[in-house]
């Protein structure tokens, strides 16, 4: 398109107040300086994959356009292209989005902008509005629509992000009108928190591509009566369906090798289930206040029976997994002593190789990484870390017992991480050490305005650093309860302000924990 020197030069110029749908056909590859500027009445725009810039002051005082999907194929964005569209809410920077101009959104009422992490663009997003910046972190190019059926469409490849808190999901202002969602096929895992508290959510279709779904991912989903899991999938994380009570019945497909602790927590019709051959390992209290579980059909031998049973009085029914082939019995021989020596040669005594001592070991096992071999797991650069390939694919960590501590920033890169397993002798973790160190009720630079650490088993709660002095510090999220069996006390930095659940769970913990403000 043409590049205009002021509103007035485009060629509707005088019919710019009428105009209320745009529609830019394949091919058009940038839209124009000032092309739709001043379009007032203009509500609805579609932009086509052919598109890859717009122009400075494209959408200038479009004050009734309340939304605008702005597609993955735009690589760079104009200064003041969105100036004073009054009714846009919220919008998505796609990762495709190279560059950034001035005041692009200067004089919005938005609430919430998404863009990519790590991009810089943070000082122009902000200029001339109070928006929420939530980063997203690079490589999930996934879309998603809430048309007037309310139904909610995602589409793309690759995974979900996992988010840190059900309001970060892009939906969430819309989620409780949201009563069906549709996975489109590319996408392969469901996200942390993504769809908790869609409580009018009644069917949800899963694709064969996805081969996860994360924590808390349908928790609260009240009205949710029915499900398909599709055979690929192979872990259901935790708390996954918590709170599903309208849930009659679930069949939990032969690929799914891991559930995680209380995964159906509150399930309260749910009436019989099958864990399925193929279970490696399954969480605590996995079918927790399941009121009416009759019965569990599971395979024997493997200690699963306590998680199975726990908050739930089902019947638990072994079932056999598969036939036990006994060895052929061999041979008996007969013992015959060696001739006797008269007085023999003394031999030589191999000592066995000494072993190294406390030398790091790890694996990394489908989307689960396993460290230990070590008192301590330090930080490493981003070059020099063992699993560095693996980071984008670790969704899992499990710290092996006899670790002591693990240093600051240890574990920063595994930004998909959704689930940890520490062992009690953990009794040191560092600032950052995890993404679960986060657990304030606001965002900051990609984190949270409150982190955690662990010194010597005292639970210490501080600033993030990077959080600027008049923001919300109030606790909100228990991320710390992974190292519950290590906290022996509880420190609280100056002018951070505990929530109600941050009191709810020092009860719960009893008195052999001490809070120091």
């Amino acid at each position: 398109m043409e590049d205009y020197f002021a509103v007035t030069d485009t060629p509707w110029s005088n019919k710019r107040n009428l105009i209320e749908r745009i529609i830019i056909k394949d091919g058009v590859t940038n839209t124009g300086k000032y092309a739709f500027s001043e379009c007032r009445s203009l509500t609805s725009i579609t932009i086509p994959d052919s598109v890859t810039s717009i122009g400075n002051q494209t959408f200038l005082c479009c004050i009734s356009l309340k939304e605008i999907t702005i597609p993955d194929s735009v690589i760079s964005i104009g200064s003041w292209v969105f100036y004073n569209c009054s009714s846009l809410k919220e919008i998505t920077i796609p990762d495709s989005v190279i560059a950034i101009g001035k005041y692009v959104f200067n004089g919005c009422s938005l609430k919430k902008i998404y863009y990519p992490a790590g991009s810089g663009f943070e000082k122009n997003l902000r200029e001339g509005n109070n928006a929420k910046l939530i980063p997203i972190a690079r490589g999930f190019n996934l879309k998603w629509k809430l048309d007037d059926n309310d139904t909610l469409t995602i589409s793309g490849k690759g995974d979900m992000e996992n988010y840190l808190v059900v309001t970060d999901t892009p939906w969430s202002n819309k989620r409780n009108l949201i009563k069906m969602i549709i996975i489109k096929d590319g996408v392969t895992h469901i996200g942390r928190y993504a769809f908790t508290g869609c409580t009018s959510l009644t069917s949800v279709t899963i694709p064969d591509s996805v081969t996860s779904i994360g924590c808390y991912t349908l928790r609260y989903c009240k009205n949710l009566t029915s499900i398909n899991i599709p055979d690929n999938v192979t872990s259901i994380g935790d708390f996954a369906f918590d709170g599903c009570e309208s849930l009659t019945s679930i069949m939990i497909p032969a690929s799914v090798t891991e559930i995680g602790k209380q995964a159906f927590l509150d399930c309260k019709n749910l009436t019989e289930i099958r864990i399925p051959d193929g279970i490696t390992e399954i969480g605590e209290k996995v079918f927790d206040k399941c009121t009416s579980l009759e019965k569990i059909y599971y395979p024997p031998g493997r200690g699963f029976e306590k998680n199975l049973s726990q908050g739930n009085h089902a019947q638990l029914i072994p079932y056999n997994s598969a036939p036990v082939i006994k060895p052929k019995p061999q041979p008996v021989k007969r013992y015959t002593a060696p001739p006797a020596q008269v007085n023999p040669t003394p031999q030589p005594i191999s000592k066995p190789a000494p072993q190294p001592v406390n030398q790091l070991r790890w694996k990394v096992e489908g989307k689960t990484l396993t460290v230990g071999g070590v008192s301590e797991i330090k930080s490493y650069s981003y070059e020099a870390t063992p699993w560095r390939d693996s980071f984008r694919d670790i969704q899992r960590i499990i710290i092996e017992d006899g670790v002591k501590k693990i240093a600051a920033n240890a574990f920063a890169e595994c930004t998909r991480l959704e689930q940890l397993t520490i062992p009690v002798s953990v009794k040191t973790i560092g600032d950052g050490a995890f993404t679960f160190c986060y657990c304030g009720d606001r965002t900051i630079n990609g984190g949270r305005n409150v982190i955690w650490s662990l010194e010597d088993g005292t639970l210490m709660i501080k600033k993030n650093p990077a959080a600027k002095n008049e923001s919300n510090f109030s606790t909100g999220y228990e991320t710390w309860q992974v190292v519950e069996g290590s906290i022996t006390g509880v420190k609280i930095e100056r002018g951070i302000v505990p929530a109600k659940n941050f009191f709810d769970w020092v009860n719960r913990m009893g008195d052999g924990v001490s809070v120091t403000f």
